[in-house]
């Protein structure tokens, strides 16, 4: 399912090298210190053991963001067959709007903060294949998706089990006419992605003969366009979030799928995963620049 993320897609720019194969893809409980029983002055009786604290529910912004999310995902899940990964496409880029959502959203209370963010941010990559899935018509994303949205419920305390929004209507993208018009911000986030597009672009162009080196070049470029995507005060068009957050899912999970220490790929694949990574920048590009042009008038 991991090797989905690197499915070549076979889009404008970007494409400096030929086409290869694509590349690859509770915490225990401590034991309860023994209770001692404390002698009281005066003679007194000793003290009986205060009974344990039941956990509260769970409340905040990532409880309203988990109800959110389920409210999209639930009824989808309970579908089979073409049915379930038709209603899954039309409603990809709602589910990766709502895993953004809850990655940048606090820990709930009684979930340790790092459990909470790295589940929140598997939650997230898993999201963000669902256009590969999309792609090849493959069911299993779903399942994935899923798996991962009930573990991270069961960190929350006070939550309501997944699915209890599964006899909900099924959710779908709004339609493009219905999105908001970038703001006066969004040429600064197409600067932003122009610039990690070049970034990438010229890693993809290095002369690197081993995996290892074209490794180094790989991780430098990933990580200056992290950088690029994630600049303080980037205000990202609401007609593009989705997608610029996929990008950034993909472009994070570079060094883990293709060049873990001490494994790298075949250095083909690591071309490959490369290529993909700037053909999906050029993509968010051409989507932001059609979203900024103006509304041409009716023909009389």
């Amino acid at each position: 399912m991991k090797q989905l993320i690197w499915v070549i897609l076979l889009a404008v720019g970007c494409h400096k090298e030929g086409t290869g194969a694509p590349g690859p893809g509770g915490q225990a409980s401590g034991a309860s210190p023994a209770s001692a029983t404390v002698a009281q002055p005066n003679g007194a009786a000793p003290a009986s053991p205060a009974a344990p604290t039941q956990a509260a529910p769970a409340t905040g912004d990532a409880i309203a963001a988990l109800d959110d999310f389920d409210r999209w995902l639930a009824p989808i899940w309970k579908l089979e067959g073409a049915a379930r990964i038709q209603a899954t496409c039309r409603a990809q880029h709602g589910l990766v709007a709502r895993a953004t959502t809850l990655q940048h959203a606090p820990a709930p209370a009684h979930a340790a903060a790092d459990r909470w963010q790295e589940e929140t941010t598997r939650l997230a990559t898993t999201t963000g294949t669902l256009d590969l899935c999309c792609r090849t018509r493959d069911n299993s994303c779903l399942s994935d998706l899923h798996e991962v949205f009930v573990g991270l419920v069961a960190l929350a305390s006070g939550v309501p089990p997944a699915d209890r929004h599964k006899d909900d209507p099924a959710q779908t993208d709004d339609a493009p006419a219905a999105q908001a018009q970038p703001p006066a911000t969004a040429g600064k986030a197409l600067a932003a992605l122009q610039a990690a597009a070049a970034v990438l672009s010229d890693a993809l162009g290095s002369n690197a003969t081993t995996p290892a080196a074209l490794c180094k070049t790989g991780h430098d470029a990933v990580a200056a366009a992290e950088r690029m995507l994630n600049a303080p005060g980037l205000d990202v068009p609401p007609s593009i979030a989705a997608e610029w957050s996929a990008l950034l899912m993909n472009v994070g999970a570079f060094d883990s799928q293709v060049c873990a220490p001490g494994k790298p790929a075949a250095l083909k694949d690591i071309r490959n995963a490369l290529m993909d990574l700037c053909d999906r920048a050029t993509q968010v590009i051409e989507i932001a620049r059609k979203a900024a042009q103006p509304a041409k008038a009716p023909t009389k």
